[in-house]
């Protein structure tokens, strides 16, 4: 089963991704995205892991070449969230090995794997783009793809959650 919580920033996705992982129940697996720069990052990584405490999540760290998250055995029969789609986009466009061609294709694919391996998987995504700026070609190729994996995504997912000023709304349910 595949679960993809959307929503703008601070929206409530991963509080929601978590409790929707803890209903699952089962060995429950964090995959974080995050390459954590700055005391920005570093501080959004202390948030999430305060907010993951005592909930019996094993956090696996995935922001180094994302396929290599389908070698980790912890995986298998898990309940999984990853954490968050905005992050595998960008590190599987802009990281130093990253090669350009075909992100889309690859980042879908390795989630759709995951999904098989794992007994749920949850998946946080986020909202870019719709706030009518002008970005530079680099920033709109992101957004592109981001909202290309987001509809695959979406698609893909047995159940589509958007949360909306800390609610979750439910989109799609099969």
């Amino acid at each position: 089963m595949m679960t993809y919580v959307t929503g703008g920033a601070s929206c409530g996705k991963s509080a929601e991704a978590e409790r929707l992982c803890s209903l699952s129940g089962g060995r429950l697996v964090y995959l974080a995205a995050m390459r954590p720069f700055g005391e920005e990052g570093a501080q959004r990584v202390r948030k999430h892991r305060a907010q993951r405490a005592g909930k019996g999540f094993t956090t696996i760290e995935c922001f180094d070449g994302f396929e290599a998250v389908l070698d980790d055995e912890r995986i298998v029969g898990a309940t999984a969230l990853l954490e968050c789609l905005g992050n595998v986009v960008a590190n599987e466009m802009f990281g130093d090995a990253a090669p350009r061609d075909g992100v889309a294709d690859r980042i879908v694919d390795v989630i759709e794997e995951l999904s098989r391996r794992c007994t749920h998987l949850v998946v946080v995504g986020n909202y870019v783009g719709c706030d009518g700026e002008t970005y530079p070609f680099e920033t709109r190729s992101y957004q592109e793809v981001l909202g290309e994996v987001s509809c695959r995504l979406a698609a893909l997912s047995d159940q589509v959650i958007e949360c909306v000023a800390g609610e979750p709304v439910l989109i799609k349910v099969q």
